[in-house]
């Protein structure tokens, strides 16, 4: 045996040495031939110094080729390699347990029938804003839930359509439903039309809350307690008077009598007259404006949302050359005929009007949930 120590054969694990016979420099595509040839006994492969780190990859790798030719002793020892195998799947075991969802809810963010394209609400950019770690954070906010109860909750997005998954591997379920609600809110009302900021100052800004709000405020804050009412303001308010005996509505009733069912229509009248004081409270967000209008019939108030309109209409750049285009709006609808033109037509002549100057503005039609309609199958 040759003490030379380019010939030494590093994968053995006795560290004996090849014989001098044998070349001692070999081409990596002959270290393959080789293994192939030699597959009973792979310890006689010289390695030289120059090649030793190619060669004892190329001769592991074929030696695991060759499993079934390697000798016992050239192997690892068994109670090694069996703990080594534990440890991978123990590790997996772990990693499985750690991935596991226990709860998980799908908010999708296309097919909504109140949305509205404003504000820069398309849907892959609500889905890139929900699975944000700071609107998580604001929904916990939002909620009082504290960051360590929030570690266990995630937002991903979901692989098959515009949607988002809330997912949950530990915690109560109350905090799931809490964080899941939030979200939900924050995906509903910015499809509708409502900016990120906005929104995101719903969640955490509590100054916006007034601390001694009127009657209609508290009304308002009542049915939405998210609505920042210190941001509305008041606009356009009056009084109409239902007079006696004049319809106050209709409702229907069905009633089973023995398997037989019947349907009554009843209709309803004023016993007297009845002031009724009605007051608009704006809400301008973006390039849209939210229209809350509360009415004060006895004896107690009631809400009824009016609507959106474009938010140009209160801004005192635009808004006194819209209220002058939509007087010319209906004098020429007037002299064409239509004495008592419709909401659809005024907004149709006033839309083409305001673009021959430049400036853009949003009718009805445009701010409906439905598709825009065609002008000229309505005529």
């Amino acid at each position: 045996m040759s003490s030379n120590p380019d010939l030494r054969a590093p994968w053995r694990i006795d560290r004996t040495w090849a014989p001098e016979s044998i070349a001692p420099q070999m081409e990596l595509a002959d270290v393959k031939d080789f293994c192939a040839s030699r597959r009973h006994n792979l310890r006689d492969l010289p390695v030289t110094s120059t090649s030793y780190s190619i060669a004892r990859k190329e001769v592991r790798r074929w030696q695991c080729r060759f499993l079934p030719g390697i000798e016992p002793k050239d192997l690892l020892p068994l109670g090694f390699r069996v703990a080594v195998c534990w440890g991978i799947v123990l590790t997996c075991m772990g990693a499985v347990a750690a991935d596991r969802v226990e709860r998980e809810a799908r908010l999708a963010v296309e097919g909504m029938a109140h949305r509205i394209n404003a504000n820069d609400n398309a849907s892959d950019v609500i889905v890139t804003e929900a699975v944000d770690t700071a609107t998580l954070q604001r929904t916990a906010y939002s909620r009082g839930i504290s960051q360590a109860a929030m570690e266990g909750i995630s937002v991903v997005r979901c692989r098959e359509g515009m949607a988002v998954s809330v997912r949950q591997t530990t915690g109560s379920a109350d905090i799931f439903e809490a964080v899941r609600d939030e979200l939900r809110w924050y995906v509903s009302e910015r499809a509708g039309g409502h900016s990120r900021a906005f929104l995101c100052g719903c969640l955490t800004n509590q100054s916006w809350r007034p601390a001694n709000p009127n009657k209609d405020l508290q009304y308002i804050l009542a049915r939405h307690p998210k609505l920042p009412t210190a941001l509305l303001q008041r606009s356009l308010s009056g009084a109409y008077t239902n007079r006696l005996g004049s319809e106050a509505g209709r409702e229907w009733l069905t009633i089973n009598t023995n398997g037989e069912f019947r349907e009554y229509d009843y209709t309803n009248y004023f016993k007297g007259n009845e002031i009724v004081a009605w007051t608009n409270y704006v809400l301008v967000d973006g390039e849209l404006a939210w229209i809350y209008q509360v009415r004060n019939p006895p004896p107690e108030p009631y809400l009824e949302t009016v609507g959106l309109a474009d938010a140009k209409e209160f801004d005192p750049k635009f808004r006194d050359a819209i209220l002058r285009v939509e007087k010319e709006a209906v004098s020429k609808l007037q002299k064409e005929g239509r004495q008592q033109p419709r909401r659809w037509q005024i907004d149709r002549v006033k839309k083409e009007l305001l673009e021959r100057q430049g400036i853009y503005w949003r009718s009805s039609a445009d701010l409906a949930p439905h598709p825009q309609r065609d002008w000229k199958l309505l005529e």
